[in-house]
């Protein structure tokens, strides 16, 4: 069962970045055969329609790829309409050179993407994981401050790392995230262009 955003930061989010991908894009209207009879299919026709969201050259979305970390971090960039960095080199695997540089200077420098918390490498092509899924959203939303006010944690069945948890409950707090119908969150789990911001 495939539960729907509860808001429009979510919907954005949860349609992975095929805008700014290697290999670019394509500039004409998307067919997105790929994805017409995907349960995502109203959300990504939607993100297409505002421009948040375009397909490959060769007509596809790819909803059930996975998104990687500089992807996940376009999503918030134009979801928030996040577009000023100071030009700092934060990691030194995302140099000027990268497609995503400009973009994850952006987030970094806007508090959504801390470097302390991945070292001096972001590893930006590897796919991201749910647990930081929920901490650039709460992070994105505004709501980092409520980690120190929580008055309970969400369980689940599996093990959630102690970093994580508070991100994890703010998030399923504000309808961010969801876990799954087995009561397990997969921190860890990768998360697919279309489950992005569901899950």
């Amino acid at each position: 069962m495939h539960l729907l955003p509860l808001s429009l930061l979510t919907a954005l989010a949860f349609m992975v970045c095929s805008l700014l991908r290697h290999p670019r894009p394509s500039e004409a209207a998307p067919t997105l055969a790929d994805a017409a009879n995907h349960w995502a299919a109203p959300y990504i026709s939607t993100m297409v329609d505002k421009g948040i969201l375009t397909g490959y050259p060769d007509g596809t979305f790819r909803p059930d790829g996975y998104i990687s970390r500089e992807e996940f971090a376009a999503v918030l960039a134009r979801a928030k309409g996040i577009t000023k960095h100071a030009g700092k080199q934060h990691f030194s695997d995302v140099g000027p050179d990268r497609w995503s540089f400009a973009i994850v200077g952006a987030v970094v420098d806007a508090g959504i993407i801390h470097p302390e918390d991945y070292g001096n490498t972001f590893d930006p092509t590897s796919p991201i994981t749910r647990a930081e899924i929920a901490t650039m959203l709460v992070r994105a939303g505004g709501f980092e401050n409520e980690i120190a006010k929580k008055t309970s944690l969400v369980s689940f069945s599996d093990p959630i790392p102690d970093w994580a948890r508070g991100y994890i409950t703010v998030a399923l707090n504000h309808g961010l995230v969801t876990g799954y119908d087995d009561g397990t969150f997969r921190p860890g789990g990768k998360a697919t262009r279309a489950e992005a911001g569901l899950r």
